[in-house]
């Protein structure tokens, strides 16, 4: 970290905003739903004269005008196109094409299309340097309250692999290229430690119950407002400086009009949704959107003392020890009766939508994604064998 803790914009320098366009350099190249490489090339042509003139503006403390002018716009982009079978009770035959147009028409014929499409933020260089120097500066006392179980987007540290650091145990890697670990070894982390502990039941001849869960819509669906509450903060124990705390408000102030551009673009489009959210693209969403299940991870490992939990972002692997008497239909119930968060039983619509601390706000909805839970109940060889399924 720096010798000096920065107190005010006045402190701020020179080497701080090269430290930040270094990380937000890195964190735009592994960030797969922005297009940004041109313009990351057009403003390090002239990056010293860009970042002295974005340097004058926030020592003016001018921070929130330049946030507003560098807000972008949000962008509608494909995501997937999703297929159902137009007769299931017809097999289909297996016909393959090296042709692209007739294996598409060949798709058409026999399946049902539906496109989907995720809404992301098109932010201009100097955006991306502030949300890197707000991590640098800021963000990272956010991600140190974080458990072990957390294993996604977690910012490197000082102490070796993904793995080991994810604890907090050591300080946050200022001189590391990007933000954060890099995307592989977490994810496989977090998939195999949960299946180790399923495989390690089961030849211990215990029975288990395993899930995996997933939030809808997630990223569009957060108020960031949470992230100055005071409660929060204190339950948390989250220390900020004044100026930390000033600077985290006009970020949330910015993201909040951010969200209503494109709560406006997504009404004009007659999109099923009615809130923006947070950006998918800008670093600093990464933390927003992980540190909001804060309690839910906290309510999960007190509440059902599991065998394993773990959470990359919006994806969820719990494994319990099955007691018995507990069914698919009856499984909602079990969890609500011993968490706060899981609601006891599913809307009329079929959905599950997590209760939320006070301090998250109205705005702020998670639901759970029902064509995306999996339930498991598991035992002996057989039990084994269903492994590769999870």
């Amino acid at each position: 970290m720096y010798e000096t803790t920065p107190t005010s914009w006045t402190d701020i320098s020179l080497a701080h905003l090269f430290h930040a366009y270094r990380k937000a350099k890195a964190d735009c190249f592994y960030e797969r739903t922005i297009c940004i490489v041109e313009r990351m090339a057009e403003y390090e042509s002239s990056l010293s004269s860009n970042l002295q003139s974005l340097l004058g503006d926030l020592k003016s403390g001018h921070i929130d005008r330049v946030l507003s002018s560098n807000l972008g716009t949000p962008r509608i982009v494909a995501k997937k196109l999703s297929t159902t079978v137009k007769k299931e009770d017809q097999p289909l035959p297996h016909d393959f094409f090296s042709s692209p147009d007739r294996a598409f028409a060949r798709l058409k014929e026999t399946h049902s299309l539906s496109a989907e499409f995720r809404l992301v933020g098109d932010f201009p260089v100097a955006m991306h340097v502030l949300s890197a120097l707000w991590i640098n500066m800021v963000g990272h006392k956010y991600d140190s309250v974080l458990s072990s179980s957390a294993y996604g987007s977690r910012v490197r540290r000082y102490g070796g692999s993904t793995v080991s650091s994810m604890t907090g145990g050591g300080e946050y890697h200022i001189h590391a290229i990007g933000s954060f670990e890099p995307y592989f070894a977490p994810y496989k982390a977090w998939r195999s430690n949960g299946l180790s502990a399923i495989r390690a039941e089961l030849h211990a001849g215990n029975k288990v119950i395993a899930t995996t869960l997933d939030f809808a819509s997630y990223f569009h669906r957060i108020d960031s407002q949470f992230m100055i509450n005071r409660d929060f903060l204190r339950q948390c124990a989250i220390e900020l400086s004044e100026w930390e705390l000033d600077f985290t408000a006009s970020f949330v102030k910015a993201l909040q009009s951010w969200s209503e551009m494109a709560q406006s673009m997504l009404a004009a489009s007659d999109h099923a949704e009615s809130f923006g959210g947070i950006p998918i693209g800008l670093s600093l969403s990464r933390i927003i959107s992980n540190v909001l299940l804060w309690s839910f991870d906290n309510d999960v490992l007190r509440g059902l003392s599991p065998i394993y939990y773990g959470r990359y972002v919006d994806d969820v692997f719990i494994v319990l020890r099955d007691p018995g008497n507990v069914s698919a239909s009856s499984f909602l119930s079990y969890l609500s009766q011993r968490t706060s968060h899981f609601p006891p039983q599913q809307s009329e619509d079929g959905r599950i939508r997590l209760q939320l601390p006070q301090f998250v706000g109205d705005r702020t909805t998670v639901d759970l994604q029902p064509s995306k839970q999996k339930l498991f109940f598991l035992e002996g060889q057989t039990g084994l064998d269903l492994l590769g399924k999870l």
